[in-house]
């Protein structure tokens, strides 16, 4: 398993030292952490065949009343996993090593 997230000094992170944390508890579990300064897609890989792609962020918890539509669409297909790769994360590879 691969999560990519933004390092914990990017602007973008609300409680930097959280987000440290966090990060830290998925390396100690044997999870790879890839950080990317810069990104913006929303796609779930779970194996080289199941993919999810779609507009809501998996691991975001939204507690406001108002929520606009998201969806997340489910694929099982080789060809599209290999695609997405090929197109939208050409630093797979490196993520994976």
């Amino acid at each position: 398993m691969v999560v990519v997230t933004r390092p914990p000094v990017s602007r973008e992170v609300e409680d930097p030292k959280e987000h440290e944390d966090c990060i830290k508890v998925l390396r100690d579990n044997g999870i790879k952490v890839v950080e990317k300064p810069r990104f913006h897609f929303k796609a779930v890989i779970i194996d080289d065949s199941i993919i999810y792609v779609g507009s809501i962020n998996p691991l975001s918890i939204v507690t406001v009343r108002y929520v606009p539509a998201d969806y997340m669409l489910r694929f099982v297909s080789e060809a599209l996993v290999d695609e997405i790769f090929e197109r939208f994360a050409p630093e797979y590879q490196e993520w994976l090593k």
